[in-house]
């Protein structure tokens, strides 16, 4: 099995609290070949000491004005990144612990763009949220402009070469 360099790219804005959580999901992976890619909106909620509390070299800061364009940040992120694939997460979700074990699993199959469905989670309950990832039909800009997203960002990984040559709008 290929031990892959997966990085992981959150953007974030005045989110500390969630983006703890966050940042604890991507520690806790049980698959430890990754980097940690954090792109802050000049948060004015203390998220730089937070992150640099965590004092973790596998962990890097970056601080951008995106002018409220979040694409803006992710690729930011994705150009600081030195991983094969790139995962995204959004500051205010969270992933299971074996969530890179399983995507390294489709990575070493050769497939080069992964997404999944994810649970919702609120303080009394979870559930799994439901008819949010659909199969895409051909051809797939075409499906994308007119039908929307087929998943929610916090569950894709990509190939980064494949990233590089659409960027992330």
């Amino acid at each position: 099995m290929n031990n892959n360099l997966i990085s992981i790219v959150i953007p974030t804005y005045n989110r500390k609290k969630k983006l703890e959580r966050a940042i604890l999901s991507v520690l806790n992976q049980s698959y430890k070949n990754w980097e940690l890619i954090i792109v802050d909106n000049y948060s004015t909620d203390n998220t730089e000491k937070l992150v640099k509390n965590f004092s973790n070299n596998k962990i890097n800061f970056f601080q951008i004005n995106n002018n409220g364009i979040i694409a803006k940040s992710r690729n930011f992120g994705i150009s600081k990144s030195r991983g094969e694939y790139i995962c995204f997460l959004d500051s205010d979700d969270f992933w299971h612990l074996d969530k890179l074990f399983h995507i390294s699993k489709y990575i070493n199959k050769g497939f080069n763009f992964i997404y999944h469905d994810m649970y919702l989670f609120n303080k009394k309950y979870f559930k799994k949220k439901t008819n949010y990832c659909r199969n895409l039909s051909h051809p797939i800009y075409k499906d994308l402009l007119y039908n929307g997203p087929a998943f929610p960002t916090s569950s894709v990984c990509v190939n980064k070469k494949i990233i590089n040559t659409l960027g992330f709008n």
